[in-house]
């Protein structure tokens, strides 16, 4: 084995003494901090049990919210557990089924009013689906203005998914042709068969384009 150098030793004793002074200022902190480290813990332990708690207990609200919302099957059962929960993201599909059976009972304004709280999400899609179900009730009401002006502007709004810009274009093309609005109708009826592809919606918009009689 090599001899060390003098110059190793130096080090080997710089570091146990560096780690020696280090091991030492520790000792002497813990023991002129003892009180402030004890209750700095306790503390950390009391936010961590509190933190702990309340997701627990957001948890158990979330259930029951959803227990709820899926057991209320009539209108009376949905807006009474609808006016509990208010307006949260698990909502949604209670809202739709309460519009659904206003509609099929032919009440359109509280079926409109009942998608309003969606129609206010800030998730586009969300949004988009709730108006183009408005524009069915709008239409089913007979206001076919304002029914064409709602599946327009889900039509005409690029960041939703194509399917849905394509159902709501078939329905402006539609309704524009009943309107007497051809060249209108004839825009939102070409737009769903290119975008629409192959689907339900491009089939019918296609059907559609060949009763709209020629410009003169």
């Amino acid at each position: 084995m090599a001899k060390r150098t003098n110059k190793q030793k130096d080090l080997e004793n710089a570091l146990r003494e560096s780690t020696g002074d280090g091991i030492d200022r520790f000792e002497y902190f813990v023991k002129n901090n003892q009180k402030q480290i004890f209750w700095g813990a306790g503390i950390l332990v009391l936010l961590l049990a509190v933190i702990a708690t309340l997701a627990a207990v957001q948890s158990a609200l979330l259930r029951r919210e959803a227990s709820a919302l899926s057991a209320a099957r009539s209108e009376t059962d949905l807006e009474a557990v609808l006016q509990k929960y208010g307006k949260g993201p698990s909502t949604f599909e209670a809202r739709l089924r309460l519009a659904r059976l206003y509609a099929n009972g032919e009440k359109y304004e509280p079926a409109m009013k009942a998608l309003e709280p969606l129609i206010q999400s800030p998730e586009p899609e969300t949004s988009g689906r709730a108006k183009l179900m408005q524009a069915y009730f709008l239409e089913n009401s007979n206001k076919f203005q304002e029914a064409f002006v709602q599946y327009a502007a889900v039509a005409n709004n690029a960041v939703l998914p194509l399917p849905l810009q394509a159902e709501a274009a078939y329905g402006a093309g539609r309704l524009a042709l009943k309107l007497g609005k051809n060249e209108e109708a004839r825009t939102y009826l070409n737009r769903t068969a290119s975008t629409g592809k192959n689907s339900e919606w491009a089939r019918k918009a296609v059907y559609l384009l060949r009763q709209i009689p020629a410009a003169k």
